[in-house]
Order: C-alpha cells, then sequence, then structure tokens
C-alpha cells in the first residue's frame, strides 16, 4: 500500500522544516514488490500557512460564535460558542437546514444574494434559541470557494449582542426623555452656559429677554459683568472648577442697569474623568418677587414698631414678641418663653377663649375683641389674630396684634 506523510525534519543548522512524503510500491508481472519508490516536497512555506490559518481560526473560535453551512443550507459544524448561545447540542443542529435558528424559510436565500452581490454579508440579525428566546447576533458570512472559484461552505461568525442592543436602546429612551426634560426647562426657566472662567458661551432666549441683551452681547462675557456687587464671586468659581455644586440668591444688572434678582444653581458638568468641562446654570428671576417680600417686610416692621406684636406655636405658648409688647407687660425675651397665651387673658374669659380659638384656626384670620389682664385691671384689645402655614399646612406660628385698646364696656371675645 501506498504511504503519504507530513514530517517535520531538521537541517544540520537545526532549523525546522516539513516535507511531503510519499511510497508507492513497484510490483513485477506476478505481482510482486520488487522495489518502493519515494518522492518529496519541501512543503515547510504551505505548511506554515496552514498552521498559521488553523491557529487563527482557533483564537477566532475562542471570541466568537461560529457554524459552517454547505451552499444548500445545511448546517455542517457549529462550535461550542454558537452552541451555548442558542442552547442547541450539536447533534441537534447539525444536518438541519439554516432556518431552525432564523425561522425563516428564505433567509438562506437571502445569504446567498448578499454574498454574490458584496462577496460576504453582515449585520445585526434576528436567530432564536431553542427555547424559542429572541437573541440579536451581529454576524459577518464568508464564503468559502474551490479551487474552481466555485461557493464549497459558508462560515458564519458571530457574537451575541442582545444585551448591548438593550442597553443601547434605553440609553437612547434616557436621552430622548432627557431632551425633553432639556427643552421643558429651556421654555420655562432662564438658562446659560459658561466656560470654567466664567465666561458666557450661550444663554436661553428667557435669560436674554430679561436681561435685555442679543445673544452675541452675552458671549464672552464674565458672569462678574452682570453682579451687581463689586464682589466678582471668584470663591464661587474655584468651587465650580473643583466639580462642586453651587445654589443662591444673586443680584443682576441688566443692559440698561437695572438691579435684578435671581435665583439659581450652577452645576459643573463632568463628561469625563475629575475635571468639569463647562458650567450650567438654571435659573430664575424673582425681582418681581423679591419686591414684595420687601415691601412686605417694611410693612411688618412698620406694624412691628406701631403696634404691639405676639408670636405663638400652634399650642398657643409664646416663641417671640415686638420691644411694644414686652414693654406693655413689662416682660424680658426670656419671662416670655415659658408663657401661653392665656398668661395675657383674664381667667374669666379662658373657657370662652379655648371655644373661640377653634373658630380662629378653621378660619385663618379674624379680628376680635380680647380681654386682656394687665397688673392693675383687665383692658379689652381689639386684636387681629393671622395663622401662618407650612408648605405641609401645618400651622407653622399664631401672629397676634394688638390694634388698639377699647375703653368703653362692651362684650368680650366677639369676632368683628
Amino acid at each position: 500500500a501506498s504511504v503519504y506523510e507530513e514530517i517535520l525534519n531538521y537541517n544540520k543548522d537545526g532549523e525546522e522544516y516539513w516535507v511531503s512524503l510519499a511510497i508507492n510500491p513497484v510490483k513485477d508481472e506476478s505481482g510482486v514488490i520488487v522495489k518502493y519508490i519515494s518522492i518529496q516536497a519541501d512543503i515547510t512555506y504551505t505548511k506554515i500557512k496552514s498552521l498559521d490559518f488553523h491557529q487563527k481560526m482557533l483564537a477566532l473560535g475562542r471570541s466568537n460564535a461560529i457554524i459552517e453551512l454547505d451552499k444548500n443550507g445545511l448546517i455542517l459544524e457549529a462550535n461550542e460558542n454558537y452552541l451555548e448561545i442558542l442552547g442547541y447540542q450539536r447533534e441537534e443542529i447539525v444536518g438541519q437546514y439554516y432556518s431552525i435558528l432564523s425561522r425563516k424559510e428564505h433567509v438562506f436565500a437571502k445569504l446567498l444574494n448578499a454574498i454574490d452581490q458584496e462577496g460576504l454579508q453582515s449585520g445585526v440579525f434576528t436567530r432564536y434559541d431553542n427555547r424559542g428566546k429572541v437573541h440579536l447576533m451581529k454576524l459577518m458570512d464568508y464564503p468559502v470557494l474551490n479551487i474552481n472559484g466555485q461557493l464549497e461552505k459558508i462560515i458564519e461568525f458571530g457574537t451575541d449582542v442582545t444585551n448591548e442592543k438593550r442597553l443601547e436602546r434605553e440609553a437612547e429612551l434616557k436621552q430622548a426623555e432627557l431632551n425633553s426634560y432639556l427643552v421643558g426647562i429651556n421654555n420655562t426657566i432662564a438658562s446659560a452656559e459658561f466656560t470654567l472662567d466664567s465666561r458666557v458661551k450661550g444663554a436661553n432666549d428667557i435669560f436674554l429677554k430679561v436681561m435685555g441683551f442679543k445673544a452675541s452681547e452675552v458671549e464672552g462675557k464674565s458672569f462678574a459683568d452682570f453682579i451687581d456687587e463689586d464682589s466678582a464671586m471668584t470663591m464661587m468659581w474655584e468651587n465650580l472648577k473643583l466639580g462642586k455644586f453651587f445654589s443662591g440668591e444673586f443680584k443682576l444688572k441688566d443692559k440698561a442697569g437695572k438691579k435684578l434678582w435671581l435665583t439659581g444653581t450652577f452645576n459643573p458638568i463632568i463628561i469625563q474623568g475629575a475635571v468639569p468641562e463647562k458650567i450650567m446654570m438654571f435659573a430664575q428671576f424673582t425681582t418681581q418677587e423679591k419686591e414684595k417680600q420687601n415691601d412686605m417686610n417694611k410693612m411688618v416692621q412698620a406694624l412691628k414698631c406701631t403696634l404691639p406684636v405676639l408670636e405663638l406655636d400652634n399650642k398657643y405658648m409664646c416663641k417671640t414678641a415686638n420691644e411694644k409688647f414686652l414693654k406693655l407687660f413689662g416682660l424680658s425675651r426670656m419671662e416670655l418663653r415659658s408663657k401661653s397665651l392665656l398668661d395675657f387673658i383674664d381667667n374669666y374669659y379662658h373657657a370662652t377663649w379655648k371655644k373661640k380659638s377653634k373658630e380662629i384656626i378653621e378660619q385663618d384670620f379674624i379680628n376680635m375683641k380680647l380681654p386682656i389682664s394687665l397688673k392693675d385691671r383687665v383692658v379689652t384689645y381689639e386684636v387681629s389674630v393671622s395663622i401662618a402655614r407650612n408648605l405641609e399646612e401645618e400651622i407653622a406660628r399664631i401672629i397676634i396684634l394688638f390694634v388698639k385698646e377699647i375703653e368703653e364696656d362692651v362684650s368680650v371675645l366677639v369676632a368683628l
């Protein structure tokens, strides 16, 4: 019988080389072997190329799912990665048509057409595992041709990108949601973008309209140019450059020099690493609210300078009072803290007051006549009682203004 072997040899310098050895027997007329003919060929280059290809295929097989198809769409082989991803045993798919994985009858015809047109097929495709669960796989299909240039088989390389695509979709949805928020913010509050050294990069229409500038007029300006103070707020910007969030109330000046109030947040934008790339300001102009607050504060201050004022907690215990009240009753602030409103109402009217206090809480405000017990006499005062509530609608404090003393004999504890 003939013998064919590929043999690894070494030359006199110890270098490796490969030879193919073919030994064929030569027989006489009676069929007896009379000699052997040996043919050798140096196949070192071919062997190196073959081993190189084999090693590359092994490396690809470790990181890729690989499947081989014949030219009719029958599965010839599948590696462990492919089987593991789709949950098949080798014998379950070898010999089956490719459509078992795609659940589509004509998918192999489309694959052949893509290879015919482009030389290969690549993309992300839907494949089904043995339980019917969908997997998104990034696939590349390469044609293997015979020596005549005809299609012999197709090798498909792939990776499961199901989780990657899910994360991409979630990121797209989050980005769309974020864009919606930003559009909403941009339409309702003022915003401006600054460099790390406080220079304006851009501002939205609300900021520009209130401040009276055009976009081209604010770009490049420092935030200090808008501040109605001598301080350029150096410390704030140094903290912002370190990535620290900042919020506060600022007094600005518009293009005409008019004073404006703004309440806002300055947000370091960190895209990668630890150093901010820019600063975003989101703010609301509160000039009108500030003016109303100032007017109210002045009014309250005027009342406090004119009338005795007492503040109570929700149990009618004294919290604080102005100087006029303390002087009227001859009390210090320390002495006041231990007293309740009943300490100032004549004892005869305590029960009546407790009934009346429920009505006050329901109405939040009432004008009434109240009998006050001074050191040597009982005096009837016309008072205004107001309930101040917090954001949870709970009573934060009760404010009593002693409007005036009533000299004539009147019925007390009666709403005006």
